[in-house]
């Protein structure tokens, strides 16, 4: 019922890959294709500091979500020199026409060419069971606001991942689980770090039909969100 069952396994479902050095003005590092009723898990984007001298270097990246919602699962993540870091610690589904932009910056966090190396595995799969959001400015009150909704089935969910999107400290949210009538909380005002991005779930959770998630921030467009869940329809 997961998105993937085992995917801590050699998974040779991994087809698809994209490497490619990372710029300080951005860029496009994957764009999908448009097909109907195909959907994508990307299980992997790795970014390695491969700058010239001992210094750290900071990474950005965001999903483009093709309904026109930017939703940054990095925002200035520093990577040490002579290191890589995993950027995804759960998988996450894209769809038709998403698309992943990453930028590079240096110390002084001003962007800069040749100093980031990125990896990027995802699979297709033929299924309109997969869900794949993202919000950003969109989260634009304090209110919580609900980001998915498991209509007619319940839902496996595989991912909630947090990232800080300011330069300006340690920023709060709460994630809900709502049956309509009461709310429960997976994280209940959590501190997302400065530069710093957060994966909620360490292990799958199930939530039944017409169950609500939703975020709540501190601060308006503080914070961006991004969530995977696969429909239990069989």
């Amino acid at each position: 019922t997961g998105i993937e069952a085992a995917s801590f396994l050699f998974n040779t479902g991994v087809s698809s890959s994209v490497t490619l050095a990372a710029t300080g003005i951005g860029t496009t590092a994957l764009t999908l294709p448009s097909t109907a009723g195909k959907q994508y898990i990307v299980h992997s984007i790795l970014a390695s500091n491969v700058a010239v001298g001992n210094t750290e270097v900071n990474f950005v990246g965001a999903f483009n979500f093709d309904g026109g919602e930017r939703s940054y699962f990095a925002k200035q993540i520093p990577i040490p020199t002579g290191m890589s870091v995993e950027m995804l610690k759960q998988p996450q589904v894209l769809n038709p026409s998403d698309r992943i932009t990453v930028r590079s910056t240096d110390v002084g966090r001003n962007g800069a060419d040749d100093i980031i190396d990125v990896f990027i595995s995802f699979e297709e799969k033929t299924s309109t069971d997969l869900v794949g959001l993202g919000k950003g400015v969109s989260i634009a009150t304090t209110t919580a606001i609900g980001i998915f909704t498991s209509t007619s089935n319940p839902s496996v969910i595989q991912s909630i991942r947090l990232a800080n999107v300011t330069d300006a400290g340690g920023k709060v949210a709460s994630i809900i689980v709502s049956d309509g009538v009461t709310d429960r909380f997976i994280v209940d005002n959590l501190v997302v770090p400065k530069y710093a991005s957060i994966e909620v779930l360490d292990n799958l959770k199930r939530i039944e039909t017409n169950h609500v998630i939703k975020i709540q921030v501190d601060e308006a467009q503080s914070i961006d969100v991004q969530l995977s869940a696969k429909k239990i329809t069989s």
